[in-house]
């Protein structure tokens, strides 16, 4: 999956991106729109074993009491171009870290 830039190379955050899912294979990943709501993966998403998540949003992944540091996270990432949040997962509280 490449991203046009003029030179045809891939962007940092598309590197970026490849190098977190070839650290993390089981890693979930989703596409979010710019609200923060997730919406179809791209066409051409290297997918491998990586199952869709059946959500809205990232605020129904984490724990209430972790909401806002998603929240924190998201705002970050519009503004920076990257970011993420140490969170627990609702129903099992075990930990996580969410990558924008």
């Amino acid at each position: 999956m490449e991203e046009p830039n003029g030179g045809g190379t891939e962007r940092p955050l598309l590197s970026a991106l490849r190098v977190l899912l070839e650290r993390e294979p089981d890693a979930l990943v989703s596409a979010i729109d710019d609200d923060g709501l997730f919406v179809e993966m791209p066409a051409g998403f290297p997918w491998g074993e990586r199952r869709a998540l059946a959500v809205r949003s990232a605020l129904n992944l984490v724990q209430p009491s972790d909401r806002r540091w998603v929240i924190d996270a998201w705002v970050e990432a519009k503004a920076v171009g990257s970011s993420r949040a140490a969170v627990a997962l609702v129903g099992t509280g075990a930990p996580a870290e969410l990558h924008f």
